[in-house]
């Protein structure tokens, strides 16, 4: 009989261990697809080795040098999105030209300069953070002029509705202030661009409207905004109008020479 009662007490404590032992076991790596198992959490180092992986770059950084977070991650998204998107519309304003549309290249070749300094305002802040590697441009998916009027409008919807609002909230809650600032001027700035945009692609076929409204785009080189009539200062930024950036009708474009400045000869787009 005591042997029984031995043999019961055991096979309790086994029932009982058993689903105990399940729950601290240790969770299964994860993954993703054909990617090799990872853990739930990895290192800043790790993620910026990935990043150096995925970016062919062979530049040391450590962790102690990163200031990380969600703001250094999105503004990391935000230069590599404004870099795709000048290579883009200076590819844009070559088709354009070759299109037989100068005025619109114009417009594309001032935009471009206005997101090539979105990239490097973001950029400047991120290597505050301790970045070291910077994203390049992807190759442009180029169509006829009407298309990419209609995928920049996207493009530009896109970031100034989803995009811009949810890195600037982001920003904010994390106390990024310097982070927060370039967000909400460049988010303003693209809104303007989308509207741009959609204004010659619903207008595409009155030729004569779009050289009379376009023939002559200013860019402010404080954030970006690119208007058909110079204002006294920059409704966005506060920028004064003798800091705009011309782009005037009587500049000669071509293929070989897309030079997008014809103000004093001191701006190469990186304003």
């Amino acid at each position: 009989m005591k042997n029984k009662k031995i043999v019961i007490i055991i096979l309790v404590l086994a029932m009982v261990l058993t689903p105990l032992t399940a729950i601290f076991k240790p969770l299964p790596a994860q993954t993703v697809g054909n990617e090799a198992p990872t853990d739930l959490y990895i290192s800043v180092q790790e993620k910026l080795n990935l990043a150096r992986n995925e970016l062919g770059a062979d530049s040391e950084q450590t962790e102690r040098d990163v200031t990380y977070s969600a703001t250094y991650d999105n503004l990391y998204a935000s230069v590599q999105g404004e870099t795709n998107a000048a290579a883009a519309y200076r590819a844009f304003a070559e088709r354009a030209v070759a299109d037989g549309y100068p005025v619109i290249a114009r417009l594309f070749g001032a935009t471009a300069d206005a997101e090539a300094k979105h990239a490097d305002d973001e950029w400047a802040v991120l290597q505050t953070m301790g970045a070291t590697v910077r994203p390049t441009a992807a190759v442009p998916v180029v169509g006829d002029t009407r298309a990419n009027l209609l995928a920049a409008f996207d493009g530009e919807t896109y970031e100034y509705t989803v995009m811009y609002p949810g890195f600037l909230a982001t920003a904010q809650a994390e106390g990024n202030s310097d982070a927060a600032r370039i967000f909400r001027l460049a988010m303003r700035a693209e809104e303007v661009h989308a509207g741009n945009y959609l204004d010659v692609f619903v207008n595409f076929a009155d030729v004569s409207y779009v050289d009379a409204t376009y023939g002559t785009v200013y860019r402010c080189v404080v954030c970006g905004e690119v208007v058909t009539v110079l204002p006294a200062r920059c409704p966005i930024c506060g920028n004064p109008s003798d800091n705009f950036v011309i782009y005037g009708a009587d500049e000669k474009i071509t293929l070989t020479d897309l030079n997008w400045n014809n103000g004093d000869g001191n701006d190469n787009g990186s304003n």
